[in-house]
């Protein structure tokens, strides 16, 4: 469901591939597809999150809660990654 943040709407998605780490190539990994729309539409798309797709749900329920704008996405999902390892 589209989240309004700041001057944009926001939609968010999971997405999943292959994992390109060698070894691990037939393993599943999930990413997260953003689209931004305002007076344009702006898609970003940054993959291998995680290898458990309940983690980009619950990335997404956070992006949603906080309203998170463009400009900061990728700091927040750096974030997220780090705490996943901590």
């Amino acid at each position: 469901m589209p989240v309004e943040t700041n001057k944009y709407l926001a939609d968010y998605r999971i997405i999943e591939a292959p994992c390109r780490t060698q070894g691990c190539e037939e393993w599943i990994v999930y990413g997260l597809r953003a689209e931004f729309a305002g007076e344009t539409t702006e898609v970003f798309a940054v993959g291998d999150i995680s290898a458990k797709k309940d983690d980009i749900g619950r990335l997404i329920l956070l992006l949603n809660e906080y309203g998170v704008a463009k400009d900061h996405l990728i700091d927040v999902i750096e974030d997220f990654v780090q705490e996943l390892f901590m």
